[in-house]
């Protein structure tokens, strides 16, 4: 900002102290960068859009009183959503039990196992002769 109250032109002059209070101190976080250790996307209006159409309009035109009412619960849902910062991780975090079931399943001797009742195969990726 210094950079432009040395020109000394009164449009800038109003210009920096409307952003100076409405935008730093009425609204300090509205810039993207206010949020540490998150995911930045370029995407998020596209991602936005998405997410309404799959779970809100399921894709098809809704009448107006139908939309309305799934526009507030719409609200609803992202303003709870939205009350805690979702934490990006940088590192894996393995817990105690998977650990222990990686240890006895490299102790066995079979090179493929699926786990019960789920959909879920592993395969191990090199095998001793």
């Amino acid at each position: 900002m210094n950079k432009w109250l040395i020109k000394n032109l009164d449009a800038i002059n109003d210009f920096l102290n409307y952003f100076e209070s409405e935008w730093l101190i009425q609204n300090p976080g509205w810039y993207e960068g206010i949020c540490h250790k998150t995911p930045s996307q370029d995407n998020g209006l596209e991602s936005n859009n998405n997410v309404i159409k799959t779970h809100h309009s399921l894709r098809r035109r809704l009448p107006l009183g139908h939309y309305l009412g799934n526009a507030v619960n719409m609200m609803h849902s992202w303003s709870v959503d939205r009350t805690k910062h979702k934490i990006f991780q940088n590192e894996l975090k393995i817990s105690l039990d998977d650990w222990k079931f990686t240890y006895s399943w490299i102790k066995e001797d079979g090179i493929i196992m699926k786990v019960k009742k789920m959909h879920i195969f592993y395969v191990k990726t090199s095998i001793a002769i």
